[in-house]
């Protein structure tokens, strides 16, 4: 398997699990099980076939003053792995904590595709080149953030959110 194949799945896995997720919500647990194990094994592969190395891979074939470049180095590599294996233990934890699709439904419709947009954008973070990607799936992570912290907050939190969603430009 190429470098590229496996920048590409990195970025590719989180995305598909989402939308299998808000297909079927029911299955949204066990894909999350699926998934982070799957990631975990894949941004480590990545850190061992770079070798120290640096990865460019444009998006669409296009470069870089009109595409998008993703780039994979050491350091990128390590974040990619340290967001995996947190996010695989997020996801056991939350696969528990949740317990049957029957008893948490409400709670879990939109947790597990919110969760795989997050790791999603997550990783193009950590793969972004330029500042512009970056600020974009910045802007990503922070929208994901303020949808999945707004089910947990109580009404003492609700000014908060609202400032913080009102600076990010989010409408509650």
């Amino acid at each position: 398997m190429s470098h590229h194949l496996i920048i590409g799945l990195i970025l590719m896995l989180p995305l598909t699990a989402a939308i299998g997720a808000f297909a079927l919500p029911r299955a949204g647990r066990w894909i999350g099980l699926g998934l982070m194990p799957a990631l975990v094994m894949l941004t480590g592969w990545l850190a061992l076939l770079l070798n120290g190395g640096v990865l460019i891979q444009p998006v669409g074939g296009w470069l870089a003053p009109l595409g998008i470049q993703l780039r994979a180095d050491g350091l990128a590599s390590l974040l990619l792995i340290a967001s995996s294996v947190v996010g695989l233990l997020v996801s056991i934890h939350a696969f528990g904590y949740f317990g049957s699709y029957r008893e948490a439904k409400q709670r879990t419709q939109f947790f597990w595709p919110l969760w795989f947009f997050l790791i999603a954008s997550l990783n193009a973070v950590f793969l972004s080149r330029d500042v512009f990607n970056l600020y974009v799936t910045l802007e990503l992570v922070y929208i994901q953030e303020i949808i999945l912290l707004k089910e947990r907050f109580t009404r003492f939190h609700q000014d908060g959110y609202r400032l913080t969603a009102g600076i990010l430009g989010v409408e509650s």
